[in-house]
């Protein structure tokens, strides 16, 4: 799954209001701002789209494309930069990947393809990386506010190690205040999708009284990450036991924890 998120540049052409005015100014961007995060999926498409969303090298592959066609009915120029991938959404520079263009410019639905290498052998854990396309802003002359929506998309991009071994498992799963917090633990050499954390209270005769499920993203090899869900007072006084499953692309796995009347108070 690759990031795409629109990135908003409002180009002033005229004042901004003064004094009393200025406090419905800010309301009004900020209503606007929050209908925009609301609707963006509807009202404004990607402007280009990319295959596959997400590549892989193995020991005997050493090249890939990376396909990128303009959607819009308009030019669309892009910028491509790639970043090492450690830990959740946390990068750094490198110089691990090789790939050309480093720009596109497209006119209204082109293709063009990227074309991607790395100069990183196969080791005992996978490498990850992601290469960042962002549409670069169309300047433009006419005169007052304007909003202007920009996609970057960020492809995954996965050195996979001499012999994979997919691993995890659930560190804890502990309730307090209500609270439900489930630490989740990479313990492999390979990276794996979190499609879904479900949770399933049950009390004394074995009846569910409470059900949650909430999604996840990637866990990289090594890494470790906490979720938090709020079970209520009134749910949590009823749970004797609790189940958590996490369901992976490539495993599902389960971990029972019980429930006292303490763990559901402050």
């Amino acid at each position: 799954m690759g990031g795409l998120s629109p990135a908003i540049n409002i180009k002033k052409g005229h004042k901004l209001p003064m004094g009393k005015d200025i406090s419905r100014f800010v309301s009004s961007t900020c209503l606007s701002v929050l209908l925009f995060l609301l609707l963006a999926a509807d009202c404004f498409p990607a402007n280009f789209s990319v295959s596959p969303i997400r590549v892989f090298f193995d020991g005997t592959r050493k090249t890939n494309i990376l396909t990128v066609k303009n959607t819009s009915d308009r030019p669309v120029s892009l910028e491509i930069k790639t970043v090492l991938w450690e830990h959740d959404q946390e990068y750094s520079p490198t110089g691990d990947i090789i790939f050309f263009p480093k720009m596109l410019t497209m006119a209204a639905g082109e293709e063009k393809i990227i074309r991607i290498g790395h100069k990183t052998p196969p080791g005992p854990e996978e490498r990850t990386y992601r290469m960042f396309i962002s549409e670069i802003p169309v300047s433009r002359s006419e005169e007052g506010t304007t909003l202007q929506v920009v996609m970057n998309l960020g492809v995954p991009i996965f050195i996979q190690p001499v012999n994979s071994v997919p691993e995890g498992k659930i560190e804890n799963v502990s309730l307090s205040n209500g609270r439900l917090n489930i630490g989740l633990q990479n313990s492999g050499n390979v990276h794996f999708m979190i499609k879904s954390i479900r949770v399933s209270g049950k009390d004394d005769a074995e009846s569910e009284v409470f059900n949650a499920e909430t999604a996840g993203w990637y866990l990289l090899a090594g890494n470790s990450k906490e979720y938090t869900l709020d079970v209520g007072k009134e749910a949590c006084l009823k749970i004797n036991n609790i189940r958590v499953s996490v369901e992976t692309d490539r495993f599902t796995i389960e971990k029972d924890a019980a429930v006292t009347d303490e763990m559901c108070l402050p």
